[in-house]
């Protein structure tokens, strides 16, 4: 039973890398009577394969059902780890990833929550039987004042803060993060790691601003119809 098919009220929620606590953790389920699903067999292994969560996918699935996008939610956290926050929604748990936690970029996790500590949370997806949660969106207040700075056309700074093989996020401040689609990284890039990197502070036009979404889609490529003589005027977002 590999400890990725484990069912997540099982899963050690600890930081990546800690074996010793991993394996602390898993050794408390030693004795305990699990239900489990056959994955695979191999007969001249001899090895068998299980997994817990696909045998318990019926009843996630059936518990998912009680739950609506947009719903607000009660939720008691379970487990912390560097990626988000694990919460207990009853009979099943729900993850809040640590980029819906809060507006704030960078919050520590572990100093900031505590497990069995209760949050009010809002579900922002029920995708392939799992709950996703968010913090942050009940408080969109920020984001949207934010933005309302924002005009399409406009010209900003930001920073490049992760590169992708569709294309690369940068932040334009503490709250407004946008993304650069590689078709908008410049003409014929096939490769974004050419064109941006983690740390670059580079000049980007506002194609298009998604309230509903929080969605900022940024352009580098259109800077190129911009004369040296008549240089960008740049907006503040902050």
């Amino acid at each position: 039973l590999p400890v990725s098919q484990l069912a997540l009220h099982h899963y050690p929620k600890v930081k990546e890398g800690q074996r010793g606590v991993i394996l602390e953790k898993l050794r408390t389920i030693i004795g305990q009577n699990l239900s489990v699903k056959i994955l695979s067999i191999d007969p001249l292994g001899p090895r068998v394969i299980f997994s817990e969560k696909a045998a318990g996918d019926v009843v996630q699935e059936e518990e998912i059902k009680k739950f609506k996008l947009g719903q607000k939610v009660k939720a008691v956290i379970s487990g912390i780890v560097d990626f988000g926050l694990f919460v207990n929604l009853g009979k099943i748990e729900g993850l809040i990833h640590a980029s819906e936690v809060s507006w704030e970029k960078n919050m520590d996790l572990k100093q900031t929550f505590e497990v069995g500590q209760e949050v009010d949370a809002m579900v922002v997806s029920l995708d392939k039987g799992r709950v996703s949660l968010s913090l942050k969106r009940l408080d969109p207040q920020p984001w949207r004042e934010a933005a309302k700075r924002l005009k399409v056309g406009a010209f900003v700074e930001g920073e490049v803060t992760r590169v992708t093989p569709f294309g690369a996020f940068v932040q334009i401040n503490p709250i407004l993060d946008g993304l650069v689609h590689i078709s908008e990284l410049g003409e014929n890039v096939t490769d974004p790691r050419l064109v941006a990197k983690e740390g670059d502070k580079k000049t980007f036009r506002v194609l298009s601003i998604d309230p509903d979404s929080f969605k900022i889609s940024l352009s580098l490529k259109q800077l190129a119809g911009t004369t040296k003589k008549s240089s960008p005027k740049k907006e503040k977002a902050s």
